[in-house]
């Protein structure tokens, strides 16, 4: 299922098989995602990347996903109606100025760095953002957690093993 979103199951299993670093980077991350309430954590295929990549989500909306190839970043969208609360904080350097050109979109991409420590706690300045407007903004339907879906194991270590 390209694009599709995946359950948690399989994620420990493809962060146990990156490499020192990166794996570091990612446990850091996710160990302080998962302190926010009503996260859930996944591992999705992103078909035009061509990668699995986690992911963490605030009931069934993305709060972002992490993709690994050619530099670990950090991806998350920010909405038009999100952009003021991102605005309003202080966040790194260049992510300001990419919502502000951004804003006539439906949505904006943005892309941050995660190479050590520091970049994690700058990414989760901007998950914590998200994660509180997408609470906000759920309606107690959206709210419930939902039981993650199944990954396809075998999908999952054939990919792994062809190094996807």
């Amino acid at each position: 299922m390209k694009g599709g979103r995946r359950g948690s199951e399989g994620l420990d299993e493809f962060v146990e098989r990156l490499d020192g670093r990166v794996r570091a980077v990612l446990e850091a991350l996710r160990a302080r995602v998962q302190k926010l309430d009503g996260v859930t954590e996944g591992i999705k295929y992103d078909g035009m990347a061509g990668e699995w990549t986690p992911a963490a989500y605030a009931g069934s909306r993305q709060i972002y996903h992490v993709h690994i190839k050619d530099g670990m970043h950090g991806v998350m969208t920010v909405t038009p109606d999100e952009a003021p609360a991102f605005l309003a904080a202080s966040l790194p350097g260049a992510i300001k100025p990419a919502i502000m050109q951004g804003r006539a979109r439906a949505r904006t991409w943005l892309s941050v760095p995660l190479r050590s420590a520091r970049d994690v706690t700058a990414f989760m300045k901007m998950v914590t953002i998200k994660h509180r407007l997408l609470r906000e903004h759920a309606s107690p339907r959206r709210r419930a957690q939902r039981a993650a879906p199944r990954v396809d194991r075998a999908l999952l270590a054939r990919s792994l093993r062809a190094g996807g």
